[in-house]
């Protein structure tokens, strides 16, 4: 698919909003976002009202991939990996340089690929245990001079109902049950000047990537998404839909791909995490990693990616499911290796309004993962074509069901930096 066309789409909560992501007892249990494919079966309704073929809008190799919205004042800069680490005590984002509720989070995956043990590291602070903090999204702020990171949360609520008894269209006796839904406000893991956490309403943020010749109107389409999720008729789901386009223009990797196979990666100034491209953070890595390589350290002889979900992977065929991502899933040759990684494993379902059924449920490579790739020095061709390919898996994705949010992929993503708590 020759993505070249992406849609920045912002929704905005009206009423509260059920997404179900399982079924506890008599408690329907939330997602805490809004899944890719809500999205694009919101926008497959209103096509079919307007009578168009939903077999050829949606059923293509170059259908456009809806992905995950998630709270925020802003888009995040992508999802934590799972190389992310906080107090076991006090977790979370230190939210200013005073806050001593939180002990701030960290980076581990340099540390533990140059030696250093980072799954057993200690809180800098306080010297306890440590926890992952990975799966979850982060958000770039300037505060106080600088640049900071957060994650915002949509606030759960849950509302008691009554099931109605199809024979007399009433309440039925003795039939209670509980749906846990995300309602219009957020909490920004940002304090008042006062000391209390801040609220905000309600917003998600998502990105659909769309061929830039395709001919549909998909802007004008999200823009008229009105409802989301379950329980409309019980007036949940109410949003709004905003929709800024913009053009797609690939960087040239040139000077990138000499710098990297020379094995002297030098990114341009500092930027805001948010603003980075896919060449400045793969720099940016290399030098910090080279950082904690001796000058004779054979390792020194490669250059290096990661590989960060950014929503649940579905791999495999029909021989069955796979919960490694190796050089041939990405389109490379076998002179680019795989040398870590750190994955977490789930699984995914669905509902489909066309079928009146549940979705499979499928085994799934958790969002976080990560996966640590080499690639020899000396040979600029093979780092242009890995910086290339890496440029179209940002764009494609990776695995089944991409067009529904799952397989979204960021190479180096920006976290990977913080080998050190933001004081």
């Amino acid at each position: 698919m020759a993505s070249d066309r992406r849609l920045k789409v912002t929704i905005q909560l009206k009423s509260p909003l059920i997404v179900t992501a399982r079924q506890v007892g008599f408690v329907g249990e939330s997602e805490t976002y809004i899944p890719g494919r809500v999205l694009r079966g919101a926008v497959a309704r209103i096509a079919a009202q307007e009578g168009k073929d939903l077999n050829r809008l949606f059923d293509r190799p170059d259908a456009p991939r809806f992905g995950h919205a998630y709270a925020g004042r802003k888009p995040p800069v992508g999802i934590l990996p799972l190389t992310a680490r906080t107090c076991k005590r006090w977790s979370g984002f230190r939210r200013d340089a005073q806050d001593d509720d939180r002990h701030g989070v960290w980076d581990t995956l340099v540390s533990q690929v140059s030696g250093d043990d980072g799954t057993e590291a200690r809180c800098p602070r306080c010297g306890q245990g440590t926890t992952p903090w990975g799966g979850r999204p982060y958000v770039a702020i300037r505060l106080g001079g600088q640049w900071r990171y957060v994650s915002p949360t949509p606030i759960t609520q849950r509302i008691g109902r009554t099931a109605v008894a199809r024979e007399r269209g009433a309440v039925a006796d003795r039939l209670l049950y509980t749906l846990e839904v995300l309602s219009q406000v957020m909490d920004r893991d940002e304090l008042e000047d006062s000391g209390e956490p801040l609220k905000a309403t309600a917003k998600f943020h998502a990105l659909v990537w769309v061929d830039g010749a395709d001919p549909w109107p998909w802007d004008r389409w999200l823009e008229s998404v009105h409802h989301l999720g379950g329980d409309r008729s019980r007036g949940l789901g109410w949003v709004t839909v905003e929709v800024e386009a913009e053009d797609y223009t690939g960087q040239n990797v040139a000077n990138a791909a000499a710098a990297l196979s020379a094995g002297t990666p030098s990114p341009p100034g500092e930027r805001a995490p948010d603003a980075m491209s896919l060449l400045d953070r793969i720099l940016a890595f290399n030098q910090v990693l080279y950082a904690f390589l001796s000058e004779g350290d054979e390792r020194r002889r490669y250059w290096y990616f990661t590989l960060d979900l950014q929503s649940d992977a579905v791999l495999g065929d029909v021989r069955g499911a796979r919960y490694q991502v190796e050089p041939a899933d990405l389109g490379l040759p076998p002179s680019v290796e795989r040398v870590w990684s750190l994955a977490g494993y789930t699984q995914t379902w669905g509902w489909s309004d066309a079928w009146g059924l549940p979705k499979p449920l499928l085994p799934a490579l958790a969002a976080g993962s990560t996966f640590l790739f080499r690639v020899p020095l000396g040979d600029k061709e093979l780092a242009r074509e890995v910086l290339e390919r890496s440029a179209l898996l940002e764009r494609e994705g990776l695995g089944q069901k991409r067009e529904e949010g799952l397989g979204w992929v960021q190479v180096c993503t920006p976290f990977h930096l913080e080998t050190e708590v933001r004081e």
